[in-house]
């Protein structure tokens, strides 16, 4: 049995609009990949310094060996801030909501720096991939290999991932 003229029309009239739905459902279905709510600072201090004592090529330059960096609970504070901060607004920026930055971040915990840097991420379920995620890019990379930072803090929240790494 063939379809008339006037069938084939509805069809492909209802043909977008059903996968634009098909799209929408699958897109509300997924679901999405969250960070652990408390990553284990030993095992991200483990994850840095190995890199930082082994040297790294990040995108075309070299990094030789650097010391390693300890942790920092008042630079975790900082990024606890800015991962609940884009969490709640649900954005992806180095700029909090506020137009704050990582050092607006820092003062705020009256942390006294000489340099700071900061790397984000969003969607990766544990510390090794996020690690990773953070070696492939190249400004991340620099971050984890300055040997000017000596303290460290990460925290997330949902999906979201902010390292601060700093020096006094």
């Amino acid at each position: 049995m063939l379809a008339s003229p006037r069938m084939l029309n509805i069809f492909k009239k209802l043909i977008p609009a059903l996968a634009i739905f098909m799209m929408l459902f699958t897109m509300a279905c997924r679901k999405a990949i969250l960070a652990p709510s408390r990553p284990s600072k030993a095992v991200l201090l483990d994850l840095v310094n190995n890199y930082r004592k082994a040297s790294c090529t990040c995108g075309t330059v070299y990094y030789p060996p650097v010391n390693p960096v300890v942790w920092n609970d008042t630079l975790e504070l900082a990024a606890k801030d800015h991962s609940d901060d884009m969490d709640t607004k649900q954005y992806f920026s180095h700029t909090g909501s506020d137009g704050s930055n990582t050092g607006d971040r820092l003062s705020k915990y009256n942390y006294l720096f000489t340099t700071y840097g900061e790397n984000i991420a969003e969607g990766y379920a544990n510390e090794q991939d996020v690690m990773l995620g953070w070696i492939k890019s190249t400004g991340h990379c620099q971050n984890i290999m300055d040997g000017d930072f000596k303290e460290m803090g990460v925290a997330t929240k949902g999906k979201y991932w902010t390292q601060v790494f700093a020096a006094h």
